[in-house]
């Protein structure tokens, strides 16, 4: 049975030039142009060495528009257009989009544009869309609309197609092999599939081409006899790509008689790149000098990885150590040697590690990112599972060093759910990621393993597995601190953790414990242990604090090949319950004395300059307590747990709040909410709250339920991970602070917006939520004026609690 043929009506190339189009420019600066394929870091997968882009990355109002010629497509029963396109846009906030618009012409008249597809979400790849038939003629219209000024749409071989039955036609379909990326030394079998369309069957040739670098490396010659309505999948003989590259495959078929010669010729362009080291073990060898420069003999023993971003590359590749990553490791950190060739380094380049500690494929807690900016300092980072952007780890370091292109790297390794370590042992698997992008291009010059050239923001977990090598005679005992608040002249029981790392030899191991406050010894332990291969014990001493405050642990076993993990030098808080008045102000040491955190994300306050993530300063000082709501997934949480409070009478706590804006513009709702509960109860009651974008300190009251012994938490959550919420001079205070009920004749009255008492009587006044709004003295008349909006607040007039709710009358 006969097929339809799709004839081309318009085919839109754009090799080095818009002949044909016509652009409409709404907007400021540049329009439509063409590109170099390897211009642009993300662009359409169209085929030979030039696209058409609206690049908005200059600042200004984009509004541009690329028009076709217009396309006779009378006596066709079907039409279509088809495109390859890439979209970039800047981040989920942004209102940049494109459209793909078409228009008729019914032989007297044009009708209205009518738009087939929008794109407002970044992505690329090849779109199909009918059109109608019955007209004359039709023109395609490709729009872009930006505001910011910061990215592109590109768009490559648009065709318009119109369907037809043809006597005699025999179409090149596709080439099925090569693929999009084989590796040196491969073997490919070029495969083409040939469809029959014609009524009639025809005597057929089928000839393949690879070409690298314009000369033909490869040709082949089939030849068969295809009946009418069938397809044939003819295989040639195989060939092997000697060079690294972009190669094009390209198929004819002939036939003859042939009717349309516009479906005779396949292309595709595909690529060879080297072979990825995907599993490898990371070899053991001394220490590095962590300086910016490969030492002789300093990385001799390395494992040597090509990282050159071939995906990314401008034009094929003829040196294949470009980007290079030297990997080794010391038992006690994970080093790298990674050499950009960049030697124009400046502050817009930026290095990204993905450490995917055990090699599941999967971004799991404990998991992150390294990102080393061009800022003396280095950021562990953490993905914000909601939106899949990245996040900058403030509370944690890495040591690094760079010297023009070339970085030296050390990450610790250390059994520990700590994004900013290497949460394996010796011998175990992890997964690795490398990227490198200059920033003066935008392009990425790195990129192992080669698996795709995609945004940052789809960064993801590498499927690789990396070992990090055991030395013959291998031994390696590591001990960790397990510490827990205790209180003073209570029985305190603090723990060591004492683990094997993966040891090929056994020995008896002396631990030694010693407990000091300011140099004094409080208590000493010794154990004699044989540690059995693989295993992990926990090892628990008791000892009677006399006294409040930090004390220090320092742990020690016998030294062996992993030195880092043999002793332990910590601090224990042994705090008191606490009596208003107290004050806590963090300018001491993190966590205060009786203090506790549950969770992740409160540490001290980080003063990095910069209102939109944290304040300078504390409130008062330099010190507070940061929820770095920054680097976590929406809704994650952490509490902070006070000492318990020991009261007799009535109290009050006050504490100061800083909770700055996002700079994204859409509202900060990062929050703290207050809890409590008696002493003996299981149950945690609400106090209240405090939430929204406040980017200055502001105090906040709450009154206490009465207990003789009460326990209080603040539990911040994140909701974007966009900035943080901080707090500083929390305080329990005596007294009362705000309720109602509190007295019954205070010798004043509220009404007609002001408070009439005796002259000199103090006034206070409270909103719902226990904020001092104002405060002052009754004047000589004995009025104190009051300017309030619509709302619930509290007058404190002579030491009694008056409701009243505006506008007062």
């Amino acid at each position: 049975m006969p097929l339809f043929t799709w004839v081309h009506l318009l085919s839109g190339g754009f090799e080095g030039s818009l002949a044909g189009w016509s652009v409409g420019n709404g907007g400021d600066a540049p329009t439509w142009q063409t590109y170099a394929y390897g211009t642009l870091p993300y662009e359409p997968e169209g085929a030979g060495s030039h696209y058409a882009v609206c690049d908005a990355r200059t600042p200004g109002l984009y509004a541009d528009t690329l028009l076709s010629p217009a396309v006779s497509v009378s006596g066709y029963d079907s039409l279509r257009l088809t495109y390859s396109y890439a979209f970039n846009r800047e981040g989920p906030t942004s209102s940049d989009s494109a459209v793909v618009m078409v228009r008729y012409y019914d032989g007297s008249t044009w009708g209205p544009w009518v738009s087939l597809r929008r794109y407002e979400a970044t992505g690329r790849g090849w779109d199909t869309l009918p059109l109608l038939t019955g007209y004359d003629s039709v023109q395609v219209a490709l729009a872009y609309y930006s505001q910011e000024g910061a990215y592109w749409f590109a768009i490559d071989e648009v065709s318009v197609e119109g369907r037809r039955l043809l006597g005699t036609d025999v179409e090149a379909t596709a080439i099925l092999v090569p693929e999009a990326l084989h590796y040196r030394g491969e073997y490919i079998s070029p495969t083409v599939r040939i469809t029959n369309r014609g009524t009639t069957a025809v005597y057929t040739y089928a000839h393949f081409y690879v070409l690298y670098r314009g000369d033909t490396v490869y040709r082949g010659t089939a030849d068969l006899t295809a009946d009418t309505g069938a397809y044939y999948d003819i295989a040639f003989p195989w060939f092997i790509p000697e060079s690294l590259g972009t190669y094009e495959a390209v198929a004819i078929v002939e036939a003859g008689g042939d009717e349309y010669a516009g479906n005779d010729t396949a292309r595709k362009v595909f690529k060879v790149w080297p072979y990825p080291d995907i599993i490898f073990e990371v070899p053991f060898a001394p220490s590095v000098d962590l300086d910016g420069r490969a030492s002789p003999g300093e990385w001799d023993s390395s494992y040597r990885i090509d990282a050159s971003n071939y995906f990314g590359k401008a034009s094929p590749p003829t040196d294949t150590g470009v980007v290079m990553v030297r990997l080794q490791h010391d038992g006690s950190h994970l080093n790298l040697l990674i050499q950009t060739g960049d030697t124009t380094y400046d502050s817009t380049d930026v290095l990204y590690l993905f450490i995917e500690d055990d090699g599941d494929n999967r971004w799991e807690k404990g998991e992150g990112l390294n990102v080393l900016w061009g800022r003396p300092y280095s950021l562990w980072a953490t993905r914000d599972s909601s939106e899949g952007y990245v996040f900058p780890r403030k509370d944690l370091t890495l040591n690094f060093a760079r010297l023009g292109g070339t970085f030296e790297v050390s990450i610790p390794i250390s059994p520990s759910s700590d994004p900013g370590k290497l949460d394996r042992r010796v011998g175990e698997d992890f997964s690795l990621f490398v990227a490198y992008r200059e920033g003066r291009s935008g392009k990425f010059w790195a990129w192992w393993p080669q698996t795709a050239d995609l945004s940052p923001d789809t960064f993801g977990p590498a499927n690789t597995h990396l070992t990090l090598q055991r030395p013959e005679g291998w031994r390696d005992v590591g001990i960790l601190p397990l510490i827990r608040p205790c209180w003073a002249e209570r029985v305190c029981t603090t723990s060591v953790i004492i683990y094997d790392n993966r040891s090929l030899v056994m020995r008896v191991e002396t631990l030694e414990v010693d407990i000091r406050r300011d140099g004094t010894p409080i208590a000493h332990f010794e154990r004699l242990l044989n540690v059995a291969y693989g295993s992990t014990d926990t090892l628990h001493f008791r000892w009677l604090p006399p006294d409040s405050g930090h004390y220090t642990l320092l742990a020690h076993i016998n030294p062996d090949m992993s030195s880092e993990n043999d002793s332990v030098l910590s601090y224990v808080p042994v705090g008191r319950p606490v009596s208003p008045p107290y004050v806590q102000d963090f300018e001491g040491r993190w966590p205060p004395i009786g203090w506790g955190i549950a969770g992740r994300g409160w540490v001290p306050g980080h003063y990095l300059g910069d209102a939109r993530v944290s304040p300078t300063f504390g409130s008062s000082g330099s010190g507070f307590a940061e929820f770095l709501s920054f680097v976590l997934p929406s809704g994650d949480s952490s509490a902070l747990h006070l000492p318990p409070i020991v009261s007799s009478g009535p109290a009050h706590l006050s504490l100061k709040v800083w909770n700055g804006p996002t700079w994204a513009g859409r509202g900060n709702y990062d929050r703290i909410d207050i809890y409590y509960k008696r002493a003996g109860e299981g149950i945690w009651y609400l106090l209240g709250g405090v939430f929204g974008d406040i980017p200055l300190w502001r105090e906040y009251s709450f009154n206490l339920p009465p207990a003789d012994t009460l326990y209080l938490k603040l539990v911040a959550r994140s909701d974007y991970g966009d900035t943080d919420v901080s707090i500083d001079d929390v305080s329990i205070l005596p007294g009362m602070a705000v309720g109602e009920g509190a007295g019954t004749d205070a010798h004043c009255s509220i009404g007609d917006g002001k408070v009439e008492a005796p002259p000199g009587t103090p006034v206070k006044v409270y909103s719902a939520d226990g904020r001092l709004l104002a405060e002052g003295r009754t004047d000589g008349k004995g009025v104190y004026p009051l300017h309030l909006r619509k709302g619930v607040f509290f007058i404190v007039c002579k030491g009694v609690v008056k409701r009243a709710v505006a506008p007062l009358k």
